[in-house]
C-alpha cells in the first residue's frame, strides 16, 4: 500500500521510538557529526512534506505575538507538533529531559543557541556551556539528544513553521518541560514563562 508524505514521516518516527537499537544509531549519528543512513533516511522523508501534506495556511499560523500549536499525535512514545511563530517570537530556553527531538523548519528563519550542562545547583540553577548556535530556514532540520544540545532556546526572524518530533514525549512525571532564564553568564534558573499560545486542529493529510 502506497503511503503519503506525512505516513512516511510517522512511520519512519515510530520506528525509532519503539525500536532502541534505531534510535540509538540516530543519536550516535547526531551526536558525533556524522550524517549516515539514519539522519539521510530522516531528512529525506521530511524534505518530501509540503504545505499541503501538513495543513500549513500561511494566515493561520502567523499571529502577531503568539505560538500557534497544532498537535499532530501525542503518545509516551512519540509526539509530533507543527508550531508557527511571528517574526520577534520568541522560545525561552527549555529543555527535553532524556529525549530527541528533531526540527524542521518547513518555511520562514529561525535564529537557534543549544546549551549543554555542565552542572546543576540547588534551587534549578543549571551551569551551561554553549553547544552551537545559527540561524534554519526552510528545508533545514535540526537535533537535540539527550547529551548533546538538550536545552535550546529559538527565535522567529522571520514569520515561520516548523514541524517538531519527540522521542519519547514530554509527560508530568519524570519529563515536564522546565524554562530557564539567564541569571549570570552561562548560568540560568527555572522559570515559568508567560507564552501565548494558540491551539488550532490538525487539517493535513492521515498520518496513519
Amino acid at each position: 500500500m502506497d503511503r503519503n508524505n506525512m505516513q512516511s514521516l510517522y512511520y519512519s518516527c515510530w520506528r525509532l521510538a519503539t525500536d532502541s537499537n534505531a534510535l540509538q544509531a540516530l543519536i550516535a549519528e547526531v551526536e558525533t557529526n556524522r550524517s549516515n543512513t539514519a539522519i539521510s533516511e530522516l531528512e529525506r522523508k521530511f524534505r518530501s512534506l509540503t504545505h499541503l501534506d501538513v495543513g500549513f495556511t500561511p494566515g493561520n499560523y502567523y499571529t502577531p505575538r503568539c505560538i500557534v500549536y497544532t498537535e499532530l499525535i501525542e503518545t509516551p512514545e512519540l509526539s509530533m507538533g507543527l508550531f508557527g511563530m511571528s517574526t520577534g517570537c520568541n522560545f525561552p530556553i527549555h529543555d527535553h529531559p532524556s529525549m530527541l527531538a528533531a526540527t524542521f523548519v518547513l518555511s520562514g528563519r529561525l535564529q537557534y543557541r543549544n546549551y549543554d550542562i555542565l552542572s546543576r545547583e540547588r534551587g534549578g540553577v543549571i551551569n551551561l556551556s554553549l553547544c552551537m548556535e545559527g540561524e534554519a530556514r526552510g528545508g533545514e532540520l535540526l537535533f537535540l539528544t539527550p547529551k548533546r544540545g538538550n536545552l535550546h532556546q529559538i527565535q522567529a526572524l522571520e514569520n515561520s513553521v516548523f514541524l517538531d518530533v519527540f522521542i519519547p514525549s514530554y509527560n508530568d512525571i519524570d519529563r515536564p518541560c522546565t524554562y530557564y532564564q539567564e541569571i549570570a553568564p552561562n548560568k540560568v534558573a527555572s522559570f515559568v514563562p508567560q507564552l501565548p499560545f494558540k491551539s488550532l486542529p490538525y487539517v493535513g493529510r492521515p498520518l496513519y
